[in-house]
């Protein structure tokens, strides 16, 4: 196992790649939970358009509020976690624009199609667009401050002030047994 000294180049630069497979899909799974309360808080119906007739509520539209959140969480990976990774690059900086660019036109799509093909009504892809946006900035919010849950640990503060401490007395040990005798 490597200490954090010995990373190389290229293990700092996969490491947001790896925290983001992990907390990806745990937004992904709260924005789908906050959908499936909000269509059954809301109750509104699709439109009734079409002939066929939905057993399933349509406000806010989940298509929608699952690409917006998508869109902006990939616009959060690339502005907060890659922003260190070739800066001096024009191909680089290309390839981030035209991702991003691509993950809003296709939400964009979705949205429009949703409309289009009379699944919702605007205001329910707009409110479904909405809640994506506000839902992915919300997550991203909480996981730059790092918030989560804590109620194994019954007193943080102090498991913090002993941990910090601990810490301090090691790397005080280890600066001395390295520290050359003269």
């Amino acid at each position: 196992m490597e200490s954090a000294d010995n990373l190389g180049k290229d293990d700092i630069e996969w490491q947001p790649l790896a925290l983001t497979l992990v907390m990806y899909p745990k937004g992904t799974l709260i924005n789908e939970l906050i959908n499936i309360i909000l269509k059954h808080t809301i109750c509104e119906n699709r439109p009734l358009v079409r002939s066929n007739l939905y057993n399933e509520y349509g406000m806010p539209s989940s298509h929608s509020q699952f690409m917006w959140f998508f869109s902006f969480y990939v616009l959060y990976f690339f502005i907060f976690r890659l922003h260190h990774l070739n800066n001096n690059n024009i191909i680089s900086a290309l390839w981030r624009v035209i991702i991003v660019s691509s993950c809003f036109m296709m939400a964009l799509i979705v949205s429009i199609g949703r409309v289009y093909l009379e699944y919702h009504t605007r205001r329910q892809v707009v409110v479904g667009a909405i809640v994506g946006i506000v839902t992915a900035t919300v997550w991203k919010i909480s996981e730059m401050l790092m918030i989560r849950d804590t109620t194994l640990i019954p007193n943080v503060l102090w498991f913090e002030y002993t941990t910090s401490r601990h810490e301090a007395r090691a790397r005080g040990r280890k600066m001395a047994a390295h520290k050359p005798a003269q």
